[in-house]
């Protein structure tokens, strides 16, 4: 006898999201059969923004058409910024992320042991919180952050003196030039 079993991983969902610093924005998330989640799956192996507490739970949501407020308004951001970059590369530079294999772009976000700082790890994004409360999630803040990873996997280049500032500055140069195309 031939079994069959039908299980559904993920259902993408366009909605909307009131960002703090990017406004109105349409986003993609993941429905997961009760409850939406930021993790958008159409791009490359996905965009998945989580917070940075211990467990890195998901930020939820009732609806597609996101409304959340206060610190966790942030991860909005972050969640479209991440996304928009990972479209600039793709649709510019045909890259898939940014080791150009799809790899998952993680978002912690509303860190609070990173204050008035974000950064790449060598594998994830962190977004700190700034000193007044507010996120450090803006898209050119995003883009910055995601280019060090795609400056990791095609350059190479040693963090320190002259190839570190060479790191940054791409960051800096591809984080407006994102800010602009989105």
């Amino acid at each position: 006898m031939i079994g069959k079993k039908d299980e559904l991983f993920y259902s993408d969902a366009t909605g909307t999201c009131n960002t703090a610093y990017s406004g109105t924005q349409t986003i993609h998330s993941d429905f997961t059969g009760s409850t939406y989640r930021l993790r958008d799956l159409t791009k490359g192996n996905g965009v998945v923004t989580v917070k940075s507490t211990t467990g890195h739970a998901d930020y939820t949501n009732a609806s597609a058409n996101w409304s959340i407020t206060g610190a966790d308004q942030y991860a909005l951001d972050a969640h479209y910024g991440v996304s928009q970059t990972w479209s600039f590369y793709n649709t510019n530079y045909g890259r898939n992320s940014v080791d150009n294999a799809g790899k998952v772009l993680t978002s912690y976000v509303n860190e609070t042991a990173t204050v008035n700082n974000a950064y790449w790890d060598g594998s994830i994004m962190h977004f700190g919180v700034r000193s007044n409360g507010a996120g450090i999630t803006a898209i050119d803040v995003t883009a910055h952050e995601l280019t060090h990873g795609v400056t990791q996997y095609t350059s190479g280049l040693n963090y320190s003196n002259q190839s570190g500032a060479m790191n940054e500055s791409m960051s800096d140069i591809f984080g407006k030039a994102v800010q602009f195309w989105a």
